[in-house]
Parts: C-alpha cells; sequence; structure tokens
C-alpha cells in the first residue's frame, strides 16, 4: 500500500504533466522516492533563439523539500544568477 507522501508525490507530478500549454514534459520515475521530469519550453514562449530545456527531480519528501532544478540549454537571462540558479 502507497504512504500518504508517494500519493501526494504521484498527484503533484500529475498535476504538472496535466496542465494544457505548448510546454513539452517527460516523466520518468527514477525511484520509488524520486521522479524526473524534463521540461522543454518552446522558443514561441520564451522569445529566445533556442528551446529551453531543464530537468526537475522532485523527490518523496517533497514539498518539505524543494524540487531541484537543472538548465541543460545554455542561455543568457536576466532573471538568472551567474551560478544558474533561479531567482
Amino acid at each position: 500500500m502507497k504512504d500518504i507522501q508517494e500519493k501526494r508525490l504521484e498527484n503533484e507530478i500529475k498535476v504538472v504533466t496535466e496542465s494544457k500549454s505548448d510546454i513539452k514534459r517527460v516523466v520518468k520515475k527514477i525511484s520509488k522516492e524520486e521522479y524526473q521530469i524534463d521540461i522543454t519550453i518552446p522558443t514561441t514562449l520564451t522569445k529566445n533563439a533556442l528551446d529551453i530545456e531543464l530537468r526537475m527531480l522532485i523527490q518523496k519528501n517533497y514539498p518539505f523539500n524543494p524540487p531541484k532544478l537543472f538548465f541543460i540549454t545554455k542561455f543568457i537571462f536576466p532573471h538568472l544568477a551567474d551560478c544558474r540558479d533561479v531567482i
């Protein structure tokens, strides 16, 4: 039987993947306790020359620990710090 945290995590993943937009999402269950979401934001939404790809790792203890976010595509955007952290 699934525990409460695992059910909550699955519900959060469902909300992310079912939202309607041009953003592409691919969800992978890495383990019982961790999901990986690969996200592609098309140029039509970013006004950038490239599609922006990022990876989000969500662990079982979410929302008590925030998801980890990694930018796969290198780009320059004013709302990012030098170390690529989202502000």
